[in-house]
């Protein structure tokens, strides 16, 4: 059965915080006695408790004072560099906690991005309705992801890559070579990565060119198309001119 937390507040009743007290300097004595053990360092504690009573000392008063004396002979900076008051944990404890509640944010944009783009791909009716900064951010995730794509591709491929195979035939008085079959025009053999890969990168191709195909999504994507403006060319505020006709400028 597990214990009943404990809750942290002022002992009211005087018998019972001093049972209390009495209880946790002992456990506290055992803990220090240990890491001395196990860790082979000099510790002392001194405990004063609420009354006039001399205070508790571990492992004894001689060696007490030796620690205490190397502690004071210590350069300020060493003693004050792992001291820490009640405001300074706070201060600790608040910048740790905003840059964990940083980083679970980016891990939430990141998590929408990539439902967001998975939505585009089997439908692209999904992205009525969705701001120009999400657009934004899913083409950001296409690129990314084309681009991994294609660098995973490399990196196998010339990991993999057979030594070239030729096989010779005689037509009309000359040697004709034939390439392996089941590769590409190099003879290289086509791997189930590579397949994979290739698929991947047409279905994001195919996603792409339905989204730009929706008149919608030009209209949030150029805000001037409909403020009088009679350029032949779009703008769009994040790519620069041309970037709707190849979405993919990694793959030519």
């Amino acid at each position: 059965m597990a214990r009943k937390k404990v809750k942290l507040a002022w002992i009211t009743n005087d018998a019972a915080r001093r049972a209390t007290f009495k209880k946790r300097r002992k456990g506290l004595m055992k803990k220090v006695s240990e890491l001395s053990t196990l860790c082979g360092v000099n510790a002392c504690v001194i405990v004063y408790g609420g009354d006039d009573s001399p205070p508790e000392i571990w492992p004894s008063q001689s060696d007490a004072q030796c620690v205490l004396n190397r502690y004071n002979n210590l350069p300020e900076m060493e003693k004050s560099k792992n001291m820490m008051n009640l405001e300074s944990f706070l201060r600790k404890s608040i910048t740790r906690l905003k840059t964990y509640v940083k980083k679970q944010q980016r891990d939430n944009k990141e998590y929408e991005r990539t439902q967001l783009l998975h939505e585009a791909v089997r439908d692209t009716n999904a992205l009525q309705g969705v701001g120009t900064d999400e657009l934004s951010d899913l083409v950001c995730l296409v690129e990314e992801t084309m681009k991994a794509i294609e660098e995973r591709t490399d990196a196998h491929s010339k990991k993999r890559k057979p030594p070239s195979t030729k096989a010779s035939q005689y037509h009309g008085g000359a040697w004709e070579d034939k390439r392996v079959k089941n590769g590409d025009s190099k003879g290289n053999p086509k791997s189930s990565v590579n397949a994979a890969a290739e698929e991947g990168k047409v279905a994001l191709e195919k996603a792409m060119e339905d989204l730009q195909r929706q008149p919608w999504f030009m209209d949030v994507m150029n805000p001037t198309r409909n403020s009088g403006n009679t350029g032949d060319q779009m703008g769009v505020p994040y790519l620069n001119n041309g970037a709707w006709a190849n979405p993919f400028p990694f793959f030519q």
